[in-house]
């Protein structure tokens, strides 16, 4: 049985993608890569799909799974997720979609939010160990997919990058050294199978024929141009799969199907051609003027020498999307292009793409209501700005308040009263004409509807209903019996009475195990630790599972927040114990909505 205090909610901040996870497959060095950079890795590697799965299960739920928490490691003030980045990377994307390069999965998943609030992602439930634990645990865990809901079972590159890192024996030792050659990620497994890799490296005749040795200088070059062989072999001969290929009898001793891939690259050799072209695909707009040097042309002899042309030793010809042959390249015509490069007899061909511009655009966070009060950082509310090209132009927005509004270096003060407001987002457009998106806020009063001054409710009320206070039998007959009072002709019976409720409701906490007072006796202190015990994660926790009678957590953490300890405990402490002529009918009445009302429903939800 692990120890509790290993277990604990962590601020998502504090969690880190772990780049050098097998899950990723990387192989190169990895202390370059941020963490939107492997988050975007780990995207392509399990695949888009499965991904946007794993996003809308969570928030379905607004939880992770509840019986395997995140595993992770500590350094420093940070821990890094050894176990459960699918799901950590999951959060941070629901947080902001904006970090996904993908833009068709980051569409998704704004779509998918909606505006909705995802507090609920800031604040994770880990399991804290050290480094050998958590490899441990990965090795365990990792046996079923579930169409992505669930943990996705590692590929055999993956099993062997954890257990090359734990110096154990690889089962796969021949591609796993090509892969390290190579600086291979999983997505190079689209051409060539990493278990068909390791059986074709280590074939004999193989191993032979290219002279391959793993401590020699030029292993990483053979291995390279054995793998490329390999592909340009399936090409020719038009097989489906390595496997079957060359191994027809399903037998590794079987070396014929090599021999013969041998003989064919012997062939290959000898009838090389005696130039190689190199050049890069060009994309260009339609506004773009189009460049030969944009191609980046490079020539090697077949010794892989690269020779120094002149540009009278090469001809070019153009062919326009229609088929059409062209002197030059005209950048209206929209559609693929193809260059035809000729030196000395031999050919070469690239594509330019023209392509049609884009419509500029600025997308937003799709909330509108804000409470009064509140700072507004109107440049976070900024999903996407891209201009014609599809750059991003967020950073040059300039942003400026259509009619009255108080701005001040691009926030929204907490100066402006309730009421709609117009912002205009705008930025220069490749054309050199502005473009401009109007925003609007919309500011609400940002008190509780619990908080109303209407006497005519009854006293212990939330959201306008008594259902939701179910803490014990007598705590629920003294609010059944208080609500049906008359609160200004009952005020000494009422103020007396909720003192009680508020310790009773403690005392059901603490008995029940689910919130230990340290202070028992002391209202004040019990107060303040039940404010930091929903500050710290139990309100998210609640307003998540309990949507419904909890739509806004934002709205709750504003009622938790203006509960004053000192002050509740002390008006209490003066409503029982001091003079009934210092007590105030609306203050009273205030107190037992603003502040005993959530105290009640609180508890009771966290009793439920």
């Amino acid at each position: 049985m692990e120890d509790m205090e290993d277990r604990k909610y962590l601020p998502l901040d504090k969690l880190i993608v772990w780049s050098d996870n097998p899950r990723h497959g990387l192989q190169v060095e990895s202390e370059n890569f941020s963490e939107e950079e492997v988050i975007n890795i780990l995207i392509d590697v399990v695949g888009a799909d499965k991904m946007f799965n794993l996003i809308t299960d969570i928030f379905a739920s607004k939880k992770l799974m509840g019986n395997v928490n995140p595993v992770v490691v500590p350094n420093g003030d940070r821990y890094y997720v050894y176990d459960g980045n699918r799901r950590i990377s999951a959060l941070k994307i629901l947080r902001n979609p904006s970090i996904v390069e993908n833009d068709t999965l980051q569409s998704r998943v704004v779509k998918l939010i909606n505006g909705e609030d995802v507090a609920f992602v800031e604040r994770v439930f880990v399991y804290i160990t050290d480094e050998a634990e958590a490899l441990e645990i990965m090795d365990k865990t990792h046996i079923g997919e579930q169409q992505g809901v669930g943990m996705i079972s590692w590929e055999p590159y993956q099993r062997d990058t954890s257990l090359n890192r734990r110096g154990k024996q690889l089962k796969y030792q021949y591609a796993f050294s090509v892969c390290q050659a190579l600086g291979y990620t999983m997505k190079s497994f689209n051409n060539i199978a990493y278990t068909d890799i390791d059986r074709l490296f280590g074939s004999k005749p193989l191993r032979e024929f290219f002279a391959i040795d793993e401590g020699a200088l030029d292993y990483p070059q053979k291995a390279d141009y054995v793998i490329g062989m390999l592909i340009k072999y399936k090409e020719k001969r038009g097989f489906r799969s390595f496997s079957r290929q060359f191994n027809t009898s399903g037998s590794t001793s079987n070396d014929a199907p090599i021999i013969a891939f041998c003989k064919w690259v012997e062939e290959q050799e000898k009838s090389k051609k005696n130039f190689y072209f190199k050049t890069c695909p060009v994309e260009l707009f339609v506004d773009e003027i189009f460049s030969f040097d944009m191609l980046q042309l490079h020539i090697n002899d077949a010794q892989k020498c690269e020779i120094a042309y002149a540009p009278e030793d090469i001809s070019v010809k153009y062919q326009s999307p229609n088929g059409i042959r062209a002197d030059a390249i005209i950048n209206t015509e929209i559609g693929e292009w193809q260059v035809e490069i000729n030196y000395k007899g031999e050919k070469h061909t690239e594509t330019v793409l023209i392509k049609q511009l884009l419509s500029p655009q600025i997308d937003f966070d799709t909330k509108k209501l804000f409470g009064q009060g509140n700072t507004i950082d109107l440049r976070k509310l900024v999903i996407r700005a891209i201009n014609g090209h599809g750059q991003s132009r967020k950073d040059e927005l300039s942003i400026t308040a259509v009619g009255s509004a108080d701005i001040v270096h691009d926030v929204f003060t907490a100066e402006n009263p309730v009421g709609v407001y117009q912002i205009a987002y705008a930025f220069q457009d490749i054309t050199g004409a502005p473009y401009s998106v109007t925003k609007e806020i919309k500011i609400i009063d940002k008190a509780n509807p619990l908080l109303s001054e209407n006497r005519s409710s009854p006293l212990l009320s939330f959201n306008g209903t008594c259902t939701l206070i179910n803490i014990s039998e007598v705590v629920n007959k003294l609010v059944s019996e208080i609500n049906s009072l008359n609160f200004e002709g009952n005020i000494c019976v009422i103020s007396t009475a909720l003192r009680s409720l508020v310790e009773l409701s403690f005392d059901e906490l603490h008995t029940k195990g689910k919130l230990t007072f340290t202070s028992k006796g002391n209202l004040e202190k019990c107060i303040e630790e039940f404010k930091a015990f929903l500050l710290d994660g139990e309100l998210a926790r609640l307003c998540a599972q309990y949507k419904t009678d909890l739509p806004s957590f934002n709205n709750e953490k504003n009622c938790v927040e203006q509960i004053t300890p000192s002050f509740l405990s002390s008006y209490l402490n003066l409503a029982t114990h001091k003079s009934i002529a210092r007590i105030d009918v609306t203050r009273i009445a205030e107190t037992a909505r603003k502040s005993i009302a959530p105290i009640l429903v609180y508890t009771s939800l966290i009793l439920k």
